[in-house]
């Protein structure tokens, strides 16, 4: 589809708020926000695709509507929601909430909603436009430091693994994934109510448990909130909790508001109480190793004792198992093996301390990363008779130092294959580490200094400071961004988008993490892209105003015309009628350049083979009908007349608009008037000069040659003041140049073309 140069720029602002549009979804979607909005007359609400998702809806199938969102609340939150909807719909109040909302897997996720009135010219509110984002994980995390320092405040013991937070009156109750994991569930399985965990606790324990509360409640929290408490696990099995907790928040009548707590897992310790009184022995050595899961392997009898958490650890369900070292042996991975049994070996012989890690296969067949610690006991002739230990099940921890070494190693692939400049400085600004771009930059024989350089180690005072603002600005603020030109060790000057990121080290040092990108082409397009928005800004005015005034004077006189014929005076009317025609043929001509310069802008020409003498001839011939054209003397001499491969129609526009304007713009004062053309070689290019001894360019008006609409002789003909500048974009085109010496009378214009390989 084809569009006048007006409805293009009517489209450009279209286009663009479409293209911001478009970003700002984006922009919401990496965000995780939702957003909506509410049509006032027509109270029409629409939901962005992340609404539905984070209310676990189906935009295809659920229709949100203004009397039915107000259900997707929970019940506590339910009338805040509408009342704060109400009042914006009614008297236009911006508002801000963190609220609950019901998924429809009956799961409860906090929510953040942002919300503004929007007014027409008359102060009336016409539409709501908010936000809306998932920030469950958040109020989770802000009520797991909640709990942690009211924990240390109210000296609850906080070294439990799962925590709780009871509303009172409002029957709401929320549970760490902790508190749901040590009994065996998600936290999604299970809702945020007291009833939840009432209905997993042992009948006589959850009396205890309320008996304790109330004697909480009625001492004002003098009588402590402690038991012990059994639990029936998912699985079926019975998990021991030490259960703590406190009022924290009474209403002025002496109600109890809110309660804080803890659990800690003491299902092992119960077992391994049990154990203890079975193995006074075994507690001792178990002590020493500070056990997790425990084992115990009897020397002198070749058996071996695995505790119900080492059974857990490696996947064995059945607790009769009885284990034996041969087990053992053969659950060690193929290449921890020969190593861990020498460390057996080294340790019931040399009594070298037994602490080390290896990887012992899962009844699943997976294998699980273990810490070790034992102690062997020898009798009175030092022969080792039982050697005990523990375990620890450290799998996540070594999966994360093998996935970090991934990442390193993944890191350092980067930053050797990617081209921005790459570099680490630490507080002192010196290079601590660099990529293989940045280190080549410098000479060879510096590049194994780089490391430890500043950079600014020859500059002047004033230059190093001013050199590393930027890096003090981004110690000091955290960040820091800038376009900067840098004179670099192969003294190429580039222009860098440079980006600096504060970031903390081992033993709290400070870094900044630099990376530089190379933008000299984008900047020079980006200048030039802006040296041309300039020109098209002018050219649409100057082109609007030199269109219309010719045609404005025409009318005017072809009414004064009109009036003339019917008064009789032919005469007149004639003479005014070819001031008409004059003005319309000048119109013509400058349409004709705007159609010209409308093609050079818009068009790649093919390349041809071209006769430059033929070209010059040609021209010559077609404006032997200008005026003046008989009182001047041409001379062409051509040293190169071979063909050039360019673009044919360029290379004329630039002839003919040189010729033309030598001819046009003679001095009729002079008793001979000359124009000469003259081509020679110059290495890979053909110069093709223009001399005249015309009326010349002033001296002042040189400078701007070869911009748009400069007529330097407006009294002696017409022109329309693009003629140059076409004559420098084709020649921008075709690879060439053009430039004007100063000669003692006249003008002299030089054009440079290159020549084909």
């Amino acid at each position: 589809m084809d569009y006048t140069y007006e409805e293009s720029l009517e489209r450009q602002p279209r286009m663009q708020t479409y293209q911001e549009l478009e970003s700002l979804k984006h922009a919401y979607k990496l965000a995780g926000l939702g957003y909506w909005s509410i049509e006032l007359e027509t109270e029409q609400l629409y939901w962005s695709d992340e609404v539905f998702y984070i209310h676990g809806l189906d935009p295809e199938t659920y229709i949100p509507a203004l009397d039915n969102t107000a259900d997707l609340y929970h019940p506590h939150d339910k009338e805040k929601a509408s009342t704060l909807l109400q009042k914006a719909m009614a008297h236009g109040e911006a508002f801000e909430y963190e609220l609950r909302i019901v998924r429809t897997d009956g799961s409860t996720r906090y929510v953040r909603s942002k919300a503004e009135c929007f007014y027409d010219d008359g102060g009336r509110a016409v539409s709501i436009f908010g936000i809306f984002q998932d920030i469950d994980d958040e109020v989770k995390e802000k009520h797991r430091v909640e709990i942690a320092e009211i924990a240390h405040k109210t000296h609850i013991d906080g070294s439990g693994d799962g925590y709780w937070d009871w509303h009172i009156q409002d029957d709401y109750e929320y549970m760490s994934p902790r508190f749901w994991e040590i009994l065996g569930y998600l936290p999604e399985e299970k809702p945020h109510s007291p009833s939840a965990w009432q209905d997993l606790i042992f009948e006589d324990d959850l009396n205890v448990a309320l008996d304790n509360f109330n004697k909480h409640i009625n001492s004002k929290g003098q009588h402590p909130y402690e038991q012990e408490v059994r639990y029936r696990h998912k699985n079926g099995s019975t998990v021991t909790v030490l259960c703590r907790g406190k009022v924290i928040e009474w209403d002025d009548n002496g109600n109890a508001l809110r309660m804080v707590g803890t659990h800690t897992d003491i299902t092992y310790l119960k077992a391994i109480e049990k154990e203890l009184r079975q193995s006074r022995e075994q507690y001792d050595l178990a002590v020493t190793g500070s056990s997790v899961g425990l084992w115990d392997w009897n020397i002198a009898q070749d058996t071996l004792y695995w505790s119900d958490r080492f059974k857990e650890i490696i996947g064995i369900r059945d607790v009769l198992h009885t284990a034996s070292f041969a087990e053992f042996e053969q659950r060690l991975h193929p290449e921890d093996r020969p190593i861990i049994l020498e460390a057996v070996e080294n340790h019931i012989t040399h009594k070298e301390p037994y602490d080390v890690e290896y990887r012992l296969q899962h009844d699943d067949g997976h294998y699980v990363w273990i810490h070790a610690r034992g102690q062997a006991i020898w009798n009175r002739r030092g022969k080792p008779t039982r050697m005990a230990g523990s375990i620890d099940d450290i799998t996540i921890q070594k999966n994360s130092e093998i996935i970090l070494e991934k990442a390193l190693d993944f890191q350092k692939l980067l930053m050797k294959v990617n081209t921005d400049l790459i570099f680490v400085k630490d507080e002192k600004h010196r290079i601590v580490e660099a990529n293989e771009s940045f280190i080549g930059l410098y000479p060879e024989e510096q590049r194994d200094k780089v490391i430890g350089y500043t950079t600014v180690e020859d500059y002047d005072p004033d230059e190093a400071e001013a050199f590393l603002a930027e890096d003090k600005k981004a110690f000091r603020e955290g960040l820091s961004e800038v376009v900067e030109t840098i004179l670099f060790p192969d003294k190429t000057q580039r222009t860098l988008l440079t980006k600096k990121i504060r970031f903390e080290g081992f033993n709290h040092e400070e870094f900044i993490f630099c990376i530089a990108r190379d933008i000299t082409q984008l900047k020079k397009i980006e200048d030039e892209l802006l040296k041309a928005n300039g020109e098209l800004e002018e050219f649409a005015y100057r082109t609007s105003h030199d269109l219309r005034s010719p045609l404005i004077s025409s009318k005017k006189l072809l009414d004064i015309i009109r009036e003339n014929i019917e008064q009789g005076d032919i005469d007149t009317s004639l003479s005014y009628l070819d001031i008409v025609i004059d003005s319309l043929r000048k119109l013509e001509e400058l349409v004709s350049d705007i159609l010209k310069i409308t093609k050079l802008n818009n068009s790649e020409l093919e390349l041809t083979s071209v006769d430059i003498k033929a070209l010059i001839d040609d021209s010559l011939q077609k404006f032997s009908h200008m005026d003046g054209y008989e009182d001047i003397h041409f001379y062409c001499q051509y040293d190169y007349d071979k063909p050039l491969i360019l673009q044919k129609e360029h290379l004329i526009l630039v002839i003919e608009n040189l010729l033309s304007n030598a001819i046009k713009y003679r001095d009729g004062s002079k008793s001979e008037s000359f124009v000469k053309v003259e081509t020679e070689r110059n290495g890979n290019q053909v110069s093709v000069k223009f001399t005249d001894n015309g009326l010349g360019i002033p001296e002042k008006s040189r400078r701007k040659l070869f911009t748009m609409f400069k007529r330097f002789h407006p009294n002696t003909a017409f022109g329309s003041g693009l003629g140059l500048y076409m004559v420098k974009k084709s020649l921008d085109k075709m690879g060439g140049d053009i430039e004007y010496n100063d000669v003692e009378q006249g003008t002299q214009f030089v054009v440079t073309l290159p020549l084909s390989d």
